[in-house]
């Protein structure tokens, strides 16, 4: 009867012991996820990254920069939508109509043709091609990423 009750206390004795190398496990767990959460963030702070997909056309920043926004908010990289495009052209004054705002127009990158509409226009003549008195004008087109930002396009508005 006593080594029954011997190999009773002994199993009590390891459960015990299972119990509490248990709790010690899960308490390590946990502090090492935490850990990990807070990496992540630390990670996320070093991260540029912006709220559009486009063209990265300067980044200002280098690796290890510290950069602290409570003293300036400086631009560290430049993106250009190259999803939605914007035109800023001269028109000749004797082509101006005051309701060309919202005309289809459009836009020839190399051998490709792109729609689009006159957004806005100037009310002031100013100097185009080769000084003939021309306004400005505005449009905006879809390229879906295949004009690169800054290039040179060939505008026609569709003014029927």
């Amino acid at each position: 009867a006593q080594e029954l009750f011997d190999r009773d206390s002994l199993a009590l004795v390891a459960l015990q012991v299972a119990e509490q190398n248990h709790a010690i496990a899960a308490a390590r767990l946990a502090a090492a996820e935490a850990r990990l959460v807070k990496a992540r963030h630390l990670r996320s702070q070093t991260e540029l990254r912006t709220p559009i997909d486009g063209i990265v056309l300067s980044i200002d920043a280098s690796r290890g920069q510290f950069v602290n926004t409570r003293v300036s908010d400086p631009v560290l990289v430049t993106v250009a939508d190259n999803q939605t495009m914007r035109v800023t052209s001269m028109l000749p004054v004797e082509q101006w109509q005051q309701d060309l705002v919202g005309k289809p127009a459009s836009v020839r990158f190399g051998d490709q043709d792109f729609s689009g509409r006159v957004t806005a226009i100037g009310n002031r003549v100013t100097s185009g091609e080769n000084r003939h008195p021309a306004v400005v004008v505005h449009l905006e087109f879809t390229a879906d990423g295949r004009v690169p930002a800054n290039s040179e396009v060939a505008v026609t508005i569709d003014t029927d």
